[in-house]
Formats: C-alpha cells, structure tokens, sequence
C-alpha cells in the first residue's frame, strides 16, 4: 500500500450470546446484524498486511502534588496499530484538582517523551508556586526540535 491509499476496515459485531464475533467487510452488513441480536455492538478494525507496522511507544505517567512530583512512571509498549503515528511526541497536561496535576507523554523517541514532559512538570511547578489555576499548558510547539 502507498501512503494515499486508504488502509481496508473490517466490521466487527460483538454479541453477548455464541457467536461472541461476526466479522463483516460492509458496515452496512454489520449494522443490520446487530440489530437483529439483542445487546450486540459494532466495531471497527483497519486490516493488518504484516508486522510491518509494529513500533515501540513510550508512555511516561507524572503525578504533582503542591507542586512536588509524587509519581513518575514510564512504560514501552509494542504497537501494531495501522495508521497510527507516534513520531512527534504527544505532551499533555490536566488538572485533578486545586493541588494534583498530572503529564503524559506519548512518542517514539525517549528522549523526546522525556524533554517534553520534564519541560511541562517545571512549567507546572513553577506555576503552582503563584496559582494553579494559571498553570500554563504545554503544546506542539514547546517541544525541543
């Protein structure tokens, strides 16, 4: 397949009673299933060609508490997702409450994942120490090139 092609799909329909799955090449198909079983939902799934598009993903996790890190975990994990690209890192920062903060950051490149959410928790922190409420978020654009 080329890049402008479109990647096929497959329609799954789960059923509470056997068969648990129907797989079907036509949502239309797959709609028409489901409403004919009780309790059944359809899915979708791009068709996989090779392992081809296998990468390793690095998903780092950082709690703050009153501007302290309480937590900071990393995972990698191999992904087959078709279409899914990690390349740039993904840095995104929410507000539990008036004290909790979390970050994560998903990408490719380590080092990227962990510039990028280094940055976002001495963004926070420093913002805790006047306001939490004026912490500023982290965007694409204050990710080290």
């Amino acid at each position: 397949m080329t890049g402008g092609e479109a990647i096929p799909t497959v329609f799954i329909v789960r059923t509470e009673q056997p068969p648990a799955l129907e797989v079907f090449a036509h949502v239309e198909h797959a709609r028409e299933y489901a409403r004919l079983r009780s309790g059944a939902t359809v899915h979708f799934l791009p068709v996989r060609f090779s392992l081809g598009d296998a990468q390793v993903v690095v998903e780092r996790r950082v709690s703050i508490l009153k501007g302290q890190v309480i937590s900071d975990k990393a995972v990698e994990e191999t992904l087959f997702s078709a279409g899914v690209d990690f390349s740039i890192p993904d840095i995104e920062t929410y507000q539990e409450d008036m004290f909790r903060w979390n970050v994560v950051g998903l990408g490719s490149d380590r080092r990227q994942v962990d510039e990028g959410v280094d940055m976002a928790v001495a963004r926070i922190s420093r913002a805790i120490g006047v306001s939490p409420a004026t912490a500023l978020v982290v965007t694409d654009d204050d990710l080290p090139a």
